[in-house]
C-alpha cells in the first residue's frame, strides 16, 4: 500500500529493529534490489551489521545518499533533470577559488578580503572556499528558496552575489532547488508510471 510509515525513536537500535520488521514483510522479487537510503557510509556498515543479525541475512541491498535517489526521481519525471557534478562540494570548493578574486575589491566582499589578506596563502582561500562550498551545499538543502531566490537577482550579501557569478544561466536550472521546483510543477499532473524508481524506500 503507498504512504509514509514514520517510526520514531531515540535508540537508532529501534529503528534498525522497525526497519528489519518492514523488510521481512516486503513481498519482492529477489532479484530486485531494496534499496535503503542512508547519510554515510558508516550507517550503510552498521546497517548491514544489524539487519543480518536481526534477519539472518541482508542482500541485493543497495545505500544510496539522499541527493543520489532525489537525482533518481528527479530524472524519472523530468528526462532532461540528471545533476552536474559542478553542484557536488569539490566542483563548488574549486569554482569559488576561481571566482572570488575577481570579487574582492568589492565592498561587499570585504570581509573576506580581510579574511585573505591575513595570509597571503593558497591553502588559506582554499580552506574558505571549502567552507563556502559546503554553505552552498547546506543551503540547497536546507534553504532552496534562497537559492531560488539568488537565481533571480534577489541578494543583498556576497553569497547571492558570488553565487550568480559561479554559475551561467544554464546551470542555474540543473542545481537541486530549481530541479525540485520543477519536479513538483510537473509530477502534480504527471500521468505515467515511474517504473525507473524503486517501489519502496
Amino acid at each position: 500500500m503507498p504512504g509514509l510509515i514514520i517510526h520514531q525513536s531515540n535508540h537508532v537500535e529501534s529503528l534498525a529493529e522497525a526497519l528489519a520488521g518492514e523488510l521481512s514483510v516486503y513481498n519482492r522479487d529477489p532479484l530486485t534490489p531494496v534499496t535503503i537510503v542512508v547519510q554515510s557510509r558508516g550507517m550503510e556498515r552498521w546497517l548491514c551489521i544489524e539487519l543480518a543479525q536481526r534477519m539472518g541475512l541482508i542482500a541485493n541491498a543497495r545505500f544510496p545518499f539522499p541527493n543520489t535517489i532525489l537525482s533518481e526521481i528527479f530524472t524519472a519525471v523530468m528526462a532532461d533533470a540528471s545533476q552536474s557534478n559542478l553542484f557536488d562540494t569539490d566542483s563548488l570548493t574549486f569554482r569559488a577559488m576561481q571566482t572570488l578574486p575577481g570579487c574582492l575589491a568589492e565592498e561587499a566582499f570585504a570581509p573576506l578580503q580581510e579574511y585573505i589578506s591575513k595570509s597571503d596563502d593558497d591553502l588559506r582561500r582554499f580552506q574558505l572556499c571549502q567552507k563556502i562550498a559546503g554553505m552552498y551545499d547546506q543551503l540547497a538543502t536546507f534553504r532552496p528558496e534562497m537559492i531560488r531566490a539568488w537565481d533571480q537577482g534577489d541578494f543583498d550579501s556576497w553569497h547571492g552575489s558570488l553565487w550568480n557569478r559561479m554559475l551561467d544561466d544554464s546551470e542555474r536550472q540543473r542545481h537541486r532547488p530549481a530541479l525540485f521546483h520543477r519536479f513538483t510543477e510537473q509530477i502534480q499532473a504527471w500521468q505515467g508510471t515511474l517504473n525507473s524508481i524503486p517501489e519502496k524506500l
